[in-house]
């Protein structure tokens, strides 16, 4: 099994709007914990995706 271990960066903007611009994924959800929490969601799914397309 591989393991890949990413350090990124993660905004969370007054909007409500959040976004790690390292691997360009984006989130939004209101009050900004939401936001974060979304992204965080977003992030996984962006990582089983490269895990399917061996990237």
């Amino acid at each position: 099994m591989f393991v890949l271990k990413l350090s990124l960066v993660i905004l969370v903007a007054a909007e409500c709007r959040s976004q790690c611009r390292d691997i360009k994924v984006a989130s939004c959800g209101a009050p900004p914990k939401e936001a974060l929490d979304n992204l965080h969601e977003a992030i996984k799914l962006w990582q089983k995706n490269a895990e399917f397309l061996g990237i």
